[in-house]
């Protein structure tokens, strides 16, 4: 988590052993610190906030600096923590430093122990194991980190632990363009921050200070002096006091305050680096000019992309080999198309490639899969990107695709694309991030249940139920069943009507209707409920509610917030019950009720067709926002109080007198 000192940095303090595929080397560089390294003192004299401290650790001292001299790139970076309770001894017993030996060197300078006013050096009875790791082989990532595996023995409730290391090297790939983001607070209490950049570069170095809702003036922060060599860059602070997140926030919004340093200040500069790692890989081999004729053969362009698009994402399995500058350099489209697998920048590279022999404008685009809208506050940066889709222009409409997303069929006019915000997409001349923004009205869920009652309450109820999955909910049904197995999903919808309406039995196999032309996935189930209906006091009824739209108004049990609160967006949900009626001394009354507002809308309609002796209850929801600001909070509450009562209805039938209806919460 981004804003846990402990588990925020690639230098981790908690050990992964069982997540790691791993062999193990000797480590052996161990060296004095840096002679630039300045050395803030250590705040011995302190009180532990108890109250504020997690996993039993209370970090001192956090101090990183930077020193970027000719094109050498040193980081250093030093941690003194205090184990307070039981689980600090857990939780420090195994440091780990992760680095990349293909282009950085790694030297440990410092491991001391204080106990009771000694110290004790720990580097001579500390075991010190370097390991292969594949941190990401579940997401088919592989590259060549190791991790250094400090373990120490005989550590105890009190002790101070200080530790120390330095890297240098860059990854060639960014060609010396230089950034450097850390936070200057988490969810965690620390006595003292301190943080030096000595920037000894002819080129400007630029920095800000911000979180997610706002930048700050940084002069009050950051304290920049120059000297003979260049500029030193200073954070020194005292008791930084934990910012404790809510729960349930956008992906993109951080409420810790970060630092941040670049020798960039503005897009082009970006954009000419990515352009040169870019424009000599869009090229079309003999191979992929074949097979863009086949596409060629389609009588539509628009069926000419989605076909590329489907072969990239179908066809072309996912797995990145990030060795150094292949974590940024994109492979040929021809040898991306002989191997059969590729990470985002090569997928998408063939992509581009394939609607370029097509005569389709295209170009790969860089985006931030969480940072999104909040890019456009950072400083311009290579680092400012962690995903390539493609841009697509046709007949004056813009289409941003992605092809390392599965599942997606259809037109790419109702394929889903999340909204990442901003885009540099690499072009030349490209000079500014673009916007992304696009209208998704048709992602959802479409659902009708059929009830058939019979004249006796005796009889069991027949229930059809028909539900279509468009736009990314079909996508992520599509996984489901080939996940789960479509026994499994069976049974867990079955499980469900059981947990609704008591005994139930499974009247046929789900049918499942996978129309991909028109992105349409569609289920169809039958059941027979042995218990639909409940006696009360002189008459039996009968109830029904919308989970699948009432799942997305309920109401949080927080009062208030801080922080923005995520919404799923973009969704739209229309949900049916059909009631068939055996007997027509039924009557119900007619019924409707709209609430629309910034974040959703929603409608409640009760229609009585006396004649077909047919009750149809429709409830309609769809998401106007992806997120809740603080401020509209309340506003955001009170709309869904008012709808608190539209999202079920029950029918009544006195034993004794006529008949009756009741719509209940």
């Amino acid at each position: 988590m981004e804003g846990c000192l402990t588990k925020w940095m690639s230098f981790v303090l908690s050990f992964f052993v069982c997540a790691f595929s791993m062999s193990a080397f000797s480590f052996e560089q161990f060296s004095d610190a840096p002679s630039w390294v300045a050395h803030p003192d250590i705040p011995f004299e302190h009180t532990v906030p108890t109250e504020q401290v997690q996993d039993g650790i209370y970090y001192l001292l956090v101090d990183k600096q930077e020193h970027v001299e000719n094109n050498q790139f040193h980081s250093y970076r030093r941690y003194v923590a205090t184990i307070v309770n039981q689980q600090g001894i857990d939780e420090f017993s195994q440091i780990n430093i992760t680095h990349d030996p293909s282009y950085e060197d790694l030297a440990f300078h410092k491991l001391n122990v204080y106990r009771e006013g000694e110290t004790q050096n720990r580097i001579d009875t500390a075991q010190f194991q370097l390991l292969d790791i594949e941190r990401e082989l579940e997401s088919q990532i592989y590259n060549q980190q190791k991790n250094l595996n400090v373990l120490l023995s005989d550590l105890r409730v009190g002790d101070t632990i200080e530790y120390s290391f330095s890297t240098i090297g860059q990854n060639p790939v960014y060609s010396n363009h230089y950034q450097y983001t850390t936070n200057l607070s988490w969810s965690v209490p620390v006595e003292r921050l301190y943080v030096q950049i000595n920037w000894f570069e002819q080129r400007p170095l630029y920095f800000q200070v911000f979180d997610s809702q706002s930048t700050y003036d940084a002069a009050n922060v950051v304290n920049k002096v120059d000297s003979a060599a260049g500029q030193i860059f200073v954070v020194d602070q005292s008791r930084v006091a934990p910012v404790i997140a809510e729960d349930e926030r956008p992906v993109w919004h951080s409420p810790w305050r970060k630092v941040e340093f670049s020798d960039s200040n503005n897009w082009q500069r970006i954009s000419d680096w990515a352009v040169d790692l870019y424009r000599q890989k869009i090229v079309a081999s003999p191979e992929v000019s074949a097979l863009a004729k086949d596409f060629a053969k389609l009588p539509t362009q628009k069926q000419r992309i989605s076909a590329a698009l489907q072969f990239v994402q179908n066809e072309i399995r996912y797995v990145g080999i990030e060795f150094g500058v292949n974590s940024h350099l994109p492979s040929l489209p021809s040898e991306t198309l002989a191997r059969r697998y590729g990470d985002c920048k090569d997928k998408t590279v063939l992509l581009v490639a394939l609607l370029q022999a097509l005569n389709i404008n295209a170009w790969p685009a860089l985006v931030h899969t969480e940072k999104q809208q909040t890019i456009a506050q950072r400083l311009p940066a290579v680092y400012s990107f962690d995903h390539v889709i493609a841009k697509v222009e046709l007949e004056g409409v813009t289409y941003w695709l992605d092809p390392t997303r599965s599942y997606q069929f259809g037109s790419i006019d109702e394929i889903y694309q999340p909204d990442y915000a901003f885009a540099l997409v690499v072009a030349e001349g490209a000079s500014t991030l673009e916007s992304m923004r696009q209208q998704d009205n048709f992602s959802g869920i479409e659902m009708m249940e059929t009830f058939t009652l019979d004249e006796s309450y005796q009889v069991p109820v027949k229930l059809e139920v028909d539900t279509i999955y468009t736009g990314w909910k079909a996508a992520q049904q599509r996984r489901k069943l080939d996940s789960d197995g479509i026994a499994h999903v069976s049974k867990s919808y079955l499980d469900y009507y059981v947990g609704e309406f008591g005994k139930t039995t499974s009247m046929a196999e789900l049918k499942v209707i996978d129309n991909k032309q028109s992105n349409q996935f569609r289920l169809q189930e039958k059941y027979q409920l042995e218990q639909f209906w409940q006696e009360n006091d002189n008459s039996m009824s009968g109830y029904f509610d919308t989970s699948s739209v009432a799942s997305y108004l309920n109401i949080p049990e927080e009062s208030s917030r801080k922080y923005p609160l995520e919404l799923t967006y973009p969704i739209k949900v229309k949900h049916q019950h059909v009631v068939n009626f055996a007997t027509d001394d039924w009557h119900f009354d007619d019924e409707k009720f709209t609430e629309k507002n910034d974040f959703f809308d929603f409608t409640y309609n009760v229609e009585w067709r006396q004649s077909a002796k047919q009750l149809k209850i429709t409830y309609q929801y769809q998401a106007n926002a992806s997120h809740v600001d603080a401020q509209q909070y309340d506003e955001y509450l009170a709309a869904l109080k008012r709808v608190e009562d539209y999202q079920s209805y029950s029918i009544y039938k006195s034993t004794h007198e006529g008949v009756r209806k009741s719509v209940s919460a």
